[in-house]
């Protein structure tokens, strides 16, 4: 897989809300009460963290993340977007954009995400843990890891500044051309 390529970002604005973003389908293979779990972690620590949730998925799973937001004590921390147009819009308001899940063959988002200037932190799970560098990986069960991680990232600026830079430069190399061209150099050997 890649990511279609884009100018670059502008510099992440500083704001009294740290914004994190979870873009994908709401299902239980995504791991996202894995992920409210850390944020609850995180909550005690830093007041000004808001999780964006975005995307769809069945009712009554969705109902049983939002049940799960309220015992946690997150619902003023924590917004279901649904399905929205402008990705990248969302990409460059978060800080940080999280893929906790649990199985994952592939997963393109870290890379739209990364190439919005945003960093990743994504589960040793998903198949892109595999290729993607320039991001943090964690065992998706491993809440407490997620809260520190994530913490990590909104507390010190030079490694956040760096994973930035130098997720911008590898997502340059996840390109359609360079994909098809890999894929047409298989078929060519197996002729």
């Amino acid at each position: 897989n890649a990511v279609n390529q884009k100018k670059l970002p502008p510099a992440k604005k500083e704001g009294k809300k740290k914004y994190i973003i979870y873009l994908g389908r709401l299902t239980y293979q995504k791991g996202i009460p894995y992920l409210l779990e850390a944020l609850a972690m995180v909550l005690k620590q830093e007041k000004n963290v808001v999780l964006l949730i975005v995307g769809v998925g069945h009712k009554p799973y969705v109902n049983k993340l939002k049940k799960k937001v309220n015992k946690l004590g997150l619902k003023d921390n924590v917004k279901f977007l649904g399905f929205v147009k402008d990705r990248d819009y969302y990409y460059r308001k978060a800080k940080i954009f999280v893929m906790p899940s649990v199985s994952e063959p592939f997963g393109i988002t870290p890379l739209e995400a990364i190439s919005n200037g945003t960093p990743a932190i994504i589960s040793k799970q998903s198949g892109i843990a595999e290729t993607l560098k320039n991001c943090i990986k964690i065992d998706y069960w491993d809440t407490d890891e997620w809260a520190k991680k994530i913490l990590f990232l909104i507390r010190d600026k030079k490694a956040y500044d760096k994973l930035r830079k130098d997720g911008l430069k590898e997502v340059k190399n996840f390109t359609w051309k360079k994909i098809a061209e890999e894929t047409l150099d298989v078929y060519k050997r197996m002729v």
